[in-house]
């Protein structure tokens, strides 16, 4: 924010002045009395409080409190005690309640500029997850090899041709024509899923081979006891 809350007088200042106030302390002479403005701490001609150590410069007292109160302060007698903005805030309640005002509504302007962020950062998700289910890049799952049979019967969505081999195993051939915007030709085209499913992306073809089930041999000497 560009503005901040004063650490002592809790007025309103400005970043540069709030980081120039809390780089270092203000300093003090022998007496303990601060040699520095306790409002802008800078030196200059300053007015030293009669209760305790704060000095405050006359530059700041009339650039924020205006010329009269600089004065009532200069013409009082020298038999009268003056008490700083520290020891007596009265003077600045006005620029205190300000300064509360302006620090609650600049928390309001970024409480809502976060929330109108965190709205636009949503949008973008829909509208990125609308974008991806339109042009159909999704991948869908075939049964595992053992139940692959299950493809004939239409289970997939897809063309599926069946063939036989020399070696007499089946094959099933899946010819996925799904439609789709843009595909990558440098992409993979079978992708592993878990359980031991695969999934197929656009415009692929899967080939699987279902092996016969082993005969098992029958012994004579065993029919015999049968």
């Amino acid at each position: 924010m560009d503005y901040h809350r004063h650490p002592v007088l809790k007025v309103l200042i400005c970043r540069k002045c709030y980081y120039w106030y809390t780089s270092a302390e203000v300093d003090q002479d022998s007496e303990g009395t601060d040699e520095q403005c306790r409002w802008c701490r800078q030196g200059g001609d300053l007015i030293c409080c009669d209760f305790c150590h704060n000095s405050f410069c006359k530059g700041c007292i009339r650039r924020n409190l205006g010329r009269k109160e600089l004065n009532s302060i200069l013409d009082s007698d020298e038999c009268s005690k003056w008490k700083c903005y520290v020891c007596n805030p009265k003077p600045l309640l006005s620029l205190i309640e300000h300064c509360s005002a302006v620090m609650e509504a600049l928390t309001k302007l970024e409480k809502k500029q976060q929330e109108l962020e965190l709205k636009r950062t949503k949008r973008y998700h829909i509208k990125s997850s609308t974008v991806a289910s339109s042009t159909g890049n999704t991948s869908f799952t075939l049964p595992s090899a053992n139940s692959a049979a299950m493809v004939c019967n239409g289970s997939v969505s897809g063309v599926a041709d069946k063939s036989q081999t020399r070696s007499g195993s089946s094959r099933v051939v899946v010819n996925n024509n799904t439609s789709a915007a843009t595909t990558t030709s440098n992409s993979s085209r079978l992708s592993a899923g878990s359980n031991g499913y695969f999934g197929i992306m656009p415009n692929s073809t899967l080939q699987v081979r279902l092996s016969k089930p082993p005969q098992q041999s029958v012994n004579a000497h065993s029919l015999h006891q049968q």
